[in-house]
């Protein structure tokens, strides 16, 4: 039997223990249930909602993003605790917004009536259903005489690896440590402390490091900040280093941050450095001035959220970079959704020189209409460019046109099918300044969430690509599923092809990837991610492992 039925076979093995796996664990799965809940922040790629443990949910959890009665998002648990999580974005067809409806399916315990000790009570019927009950809470710090602290996040050590068939050893060899813990209502004060660190060792050996003179211990340093006040409440002062997402392009900051809330109207002040980009040393050189304003409206027929920020960047004291970030939501009764974000940059370089010429660097426009439940159509257009400082000469490109404006226009629609389907197909056209050529793309998708009830989650995926230098083409097959109570797996396979538009050379690349994910307790957990992929001659194995201990 030659190598290649041998790789296939086992391929086969393997996809027919996945799906027959899903059947003979029915009997043991139990009832499901539906819960809801809200959505209560959101980021780029980030959604957080108040769903917990104590609900029935659990890490690598399926949960719909619905508006209308239409599912809109797709979303992976990542992080639990009692009574909240975040989750991932594996697909969406409109703007996720605070205060959209969750929907997840949890298992449910199918209760016997038992013996009933007095002759007028009433027992409930065998096919009663109820969901799974949240154990007992924990006494809080103040019933213990405690200080009244929470403490919340993760502690883990990651390890990641690539060996390439053609590099003798290890070409990439990376043990780590990282760090995220915030710790709520310090001193039983409204204080919060945040931490956010990377501590990395480059473990290769003499010989794949020849040439490498730096350290072989890297530290990062993303966020270490105290902050005075409640969430919402009418005034909070941060201090330390931190990400004002307010105003976007600023980055992190060394310093300080103060907002005020009054009814719908919200403002802040910012104030600090900028953290070495290499390394995260404190430094002085670079300064940063930023302030923002916003405005959120709530209402049947509209929803409007705005805000407006002016910041500059200096460098030895010297102006760098000074302009203006807007970003504006509308929504329209529950089927029109508009979004809009710019920066505009007062300042450009000519030849070396910098000059006042106000222009637009980044604009973004998105329209959602749903005109029906079960289906969404979003167009967008971006009109993009980089950015160049004045005294640092440092970018920030917006494309790989590092120095032409790109633009995008692209149109996207989406369909829920009953029985958990759901189907998206996007087209994109991209334009480079000064240039008469395009580059097209399509792409679908095709999810089936809790096939036939098993907990399994299937996802197909394509897609075609002109881009200009060259072409491709992709698709894509995974099933997911918890195969026991607290173990997770999922099975992937992607072929890709690109193609060069000078000369005949193409390459193909297979890649199949295996993850799993063991909860071993409510506090530990293990994640082992193996893939291998073929690239013509040259093969890469590639591994990355976690075991973290969460804190809540």
């Amino acid at each position: 039997m030659t190598r290649a039925r041998r790789v296939a076979g086992s391929l086969a093995a393997v996809l027919l223990f996945v799906f027959l796996f899903p059947v003979m664990l029915l009997s043991q799965e139990g009832v499901r249930t539906q819960v809801g809940g809200t959505v209560t922040y959101v980021t780029s790629t980030q959604v957080f909602g108040d769903i917990g443990r104590g609900s029935g949910l659990r890490e690598n959890d399926s949960v719909h993003v619905v508006k209308d009665g239409a599912t809109v998002a797709l979303l992976q648990v990542t992080h639990l605790a009692s009574t909240s999580f975040a989750a991932r974005i594996l697909s969406r067809t409109v703007v996720i917004e605070k205060g959209d409806s969750l929907r997840a399916q949890v298992p449910a315990i199918v209760t016997r009536p038992r013996p009933q000790l007095t002759p007028d009570s009433t027992s409930a019927p065998p096919s009663e259903v109820r969901r799974r009950q949240p154990s007992s809470p924990r006494p809080s710090a103040q019933e213990e005489g405690g200080t009244g602290m929470r403490i919340r996040g993760r502690v883990s050590m990651q390890y990641y690896a690539l060996f390439n068939s053609a590099i003798p050893g290890a070409a990439f060899s990376q043990p780590a440590a990282v760090m995220n813990v915030t710790a709520d209502d310090i001193m039983q004060l409204p204080l919060r402390l945040q931490y956010y660190s990377n501590h990395r060792y480059d473990a290769r050996g003499d010989a794949a490091r020849s040439g490498v003179v730096r350290d072989r211990w890297r530290h990062r340093f993303y966020q270490f900040s105290l902050r005075y006040g409640e969430d919402n409440g009418p005034v909070t002062a941060t201090l330390g280093r931190f990400v004002p997402y307010a105003v976007g392009g600023i980055g992190s900051v060394d310093g300080v941050m103060v907002e005020g809330r009054e009814g719908a109207w919200e403002g802040g002040l910012i104030a600090g450095a900028q953290p070495g980009y290499r390394d995260t040393e404190l430094s002085l050189r670079d300064q940063k001035i930023a302030a923002y304003a916003g405005f959120r409206s709530e209402g049947e027929a509209f929803r409007t959220r705005s805000s407006l920020a002016a910041a500059q960047t200096y460098r030895d004291g010297a102006l760098d970079r000074s302009y203006f970030y807007l970003v504006n939501s509308l929504g329209i009764g529950r089927s029109v959704t508009l979004y809009q974000n710019a920066s505009l940059d007062f300042y450009d370089v000519d030849d070396g020189d910098g000059h006042m010429q106000p222009h637009l660097t980044d604009l973004y426009l998105s329209a959602t209409w749903r005109p029906q439940r079960w289906m969404s159509l979003t167009a967008s257009y971006a009109n993009r460019r980089s950015v160049y400082f004045l005294r640092s000469f440092a970018s920030v490109p917006d494309s790989l046109f590092s120095s032409a404006r790109l633009q995008n226009y692209q149109l996207s629609t989406g369909f829920n099918i009953p029985g958990g389907m759901y189907a998206s197909l996007t087209a994109s056209v991209r334009t480079q300044e000064n240039s008469d050529k395009a580059a097209t793309a399509l792409a679908g998708r095709f999810t089936w969430s809790n096939l036939l009830d098993t907990r399994s989650n299937v996802y197909l995926l394509g897609s075609w690509a002109d881009n200009i230098f060259n072409s491709s083409a992709s698709y894509g097959f995974e099933i997911n599923r918890d195969l026991l109570e607290d173990l997770y797996s999922a099975l992937r396979l992607q072929q890709y092809r690109y193609s060069y538009s000078q000369g005949d050379r193409s390459i193909d690349r297979t890649t199949l990837s295996l993850e799993t994910y063991y909860r071993m307790s409510s506090m530990f957990y293990l994640s082992l991610s193996y893939e291998h992929y073929w690239e013509g001659a040259v093969t890469n194995d590639r591994i990355y492992s976690e075991i973290s201990m969460r804190l809540r």
